[in-house]
């Protein structure tokens, strides 16, 4: 139901690995975005721990 209509190449797939669709700009925009959305205290993310664990 959500698949493409045409399938992409090996070729495609490995250029988009490359060069992202939308761009460098956009792509590391999304990226920044993610990150200030994380639900934790900045030094937690960091240590790459949750709530309680240390």
């Amino acid at each position: 139901m959500f698949k493409r209509r045409k399938p992409r190449s090996y070729g495609q797939l490995a250029s988009q690995m490359i060069y992202p669709p939308g761009g460098w700009r956009r792509a590391s925009a999304y990226v920044a975005h993610r990150l200030r959305r994380l639900p934790d205290q900045p030094h937690r993310i960091a240590r790459g721990s949750r709530r309680g664990s240390w």
